[in-house]
């Protein structure tokens, strides 16, 4: 990037932080660049000195690292938790510097499945950013069936804290089971979908994101695999390249 940017959106690419954790970051006034305090809003380029608490921020151009993870319930997707729970990294060899790692979209304690970890703060953007509507599929168990109307009412979208969500797709595959398919991922979006229609979800488990989908891969909860960002990209963003890579 040699245009200006906004300097929370070089911050999550450095990897450090989310985006919002960098606007937060920025607000506390924490953030200086060039020597300035910035204020949120104000732009740099990549060749200007950025600083976080003091210490400049580096953009990991090696040692990048690439983990896709079935993720179990019961395991939470922060670095360290002040309940002490598990979390996700307990699942990892110590040689993968949790601190370097950042999971691509999180998933709530309770729900299981697939995730993908790693210190690439710009591949991390490129899938998350809500103009790629990356498709991601969930498959969801309910407390009661949903009737057709109801269905309707969530595959077109209700709202949610004043913000009317995308259209989804669901489908019924079973006994008060279904897979849903969203394109955006507000926090606990499925449950509270649920709950705005009188039900509850007690079970909750991500197979796909993008078209990298986790029958194909063949990992085990609490198991994960090493890849490459190729095998990431193409495995993402088109269907017909996952047959032909190989982790």
């Amino acid at each position: 990037m040699t245009e200006l940017t906004r300097v929370q959106k070089f911050i999550a690419l450095s990897g450090l932080c989310s985006r919002r954790k960098a606007e937060t970051l920025i607000e506390e006034g924490k953030v200086e660049v060039n020597g300035n305090v910035i204020g949120l809003g104000d732009q740099c380029l990549e060749t200007d000195i950025i600083k976080v608490n003091g210490e400049e921020i580096q953009f990991n151009t090696k040692d990048l690292i690439y983990i896709i993870l079935n993720k179990s319930s019961g395991y939470v997707c922060t670095k360290s938790d002040e309940f002490n729970r598990k979390t996700i990294y307990d699942f990892l060899d110590p040689k993968h510097n949790k601190e370097n790692l950042f999971s691509v979209g999180r998933l709530d304690k309770d729900t299981s499945g697939l995730l993908i970890l790693t210190n690439d703060g710009q591949l991390t953007q490129s899938i998350i950013h809500p103009s790629k509507a990356i498709e991601k599929d969930y498959i969801v168990t309910a407390e009661k069936e949903l009737t057709p109307v109801v269905q309707k009412t969530l595959e077109d979208g209700i709202h949610l804290d004043d913000i009317k969500l995308r259209p989804c797709v669901i489908k019924k595959i079973g006994d008060k089971k279904y897979k849903v398919t969203l394109t955006e991922g507000k926090k606990r979006q499925i449950r509270r979908m649920f709950e705005e229609v009188d039900n509850t979800v007690t079970n909750l488990h991500r197979i796909r994101i993008g078209n990298l989908d986790l029958k194909d891969l063949k990992i085990g909860f609490k198991d994960y695999i090493l890849v490459t960002k190729d095998f990431i990209e193409e495995c993402v963003f088109d269907r017909n390249n996952f047959k032909k890579k190989r982790y």
